[in-house]
């Protein structure tokens, strides 16, 4: 199931859920057990999907279906969806019901609809820390690939595969801060701004990549000198440090 079907199944769950709790508000109380299967169905898939995207919260919308308790734990605060369904309620000795229990029932309901309803926002963020985490170990291929290379006395070869790394890294970085570059074929050197820019990387990081931009660029044109082997290993061993420290921050700041 892709983001864009768990986005319409939640979304259907959620209008189901009300389209079910509206039904039950208009009925008597000994009315209500006809739509007990509705909502255990609904229930049933709400749950999964739930414990799918967010296990954190999995445990507190199961319990406003239902709490393990004994007979001397029944009370307001623990009345929930299941007791409802088994029709238990609270009277005086008079036979007066001590609060309303379809009441108590709409309010367990809604926060399990809230619940499902919040778990939208958190699809993409989900998905894009996947893909950070697929697009990091790309890179740490990558890297390895260059410093073989390096170790073999292909210069060149890898400072380039180092190069075409940062640059895709800047773009990854513009994109998780959705910060338009406004270049129909950005350069490195574009990314490399738009981030300073909008304050997301300083000055003395942005000139250090202007300075792993000549390099790169050094290796890439066979026209420029040769590039020193102490240059080319510093842009290997740079990018990768700062492809893992920038990581670090998305990790922290986007989930």
């Amino acid at each position: 199931m892709n983001d864009n079907e768990i986005t319409k199944e939640i979304e259907r769950l959620t209008a189901e859920g009300i389209n079910l709790l509206l039904k039950i508000d208009n009925l008597k109380i000994n009315e209500v057990l006809i739509h007990s299967l509705d909502y255990q169905n609904w229930y049933t898939e709400s749950l999964a999907i739930v414990r799918q995207l967010f296990p954190e919260r999995a445990q507190e919308f199961i319990e406003f279906y239902e709490l393990k308790k004994t007979s001397d734990d029944f009370n307001l605060d623990c009345y929930t969806i299941k007791d409802f369904f088994r029709g238990i309620t609270f009277t005086t000795w008079g036979g007066k019901e001590v609060f309303d229990p379809k009441n108590s029932f709409r309010i367990n309901f809604m926060q399990q609809i809230g619940i499902l309803n919040s778990l939208k926002p958190l699809i993409e963020k989900k998905l894009s820390y996947i893909r950070g985490l697929l697009k990091a170990e790309l890179y740490d291929s990558e890297i390895d690939k260059a410093r073989d290379l390096y170790d073999k006395g292909f210069l060149r070869s890898a400072g380039v595969i180092a190069g075409v790394i940062l640059e895709g890294h800047l773009n990854s970085m513009c994109e998780n801060y959705n910060i338009i570059v406004g270049k129909k074929n950005p350069t490195l050197s574009d990314y490399n701004e738009a981030l300073k820019r909008e304050n997301i990387i300083d000055v003395p990081l942005w000139r250090h990549i202007l300075w792993l931009g000549d390099v790169r660029n050094l290796c890439a044109h066979q026209k420029e000198r040769e590039p020193k082997p102490e240059e080319v290993l510093k842009l290997i061993d740079d990018v990768s440090e700062f492809i893992s420290t920038s990581d670090s921050a998305f990790d922290l700041g986007k989930i």
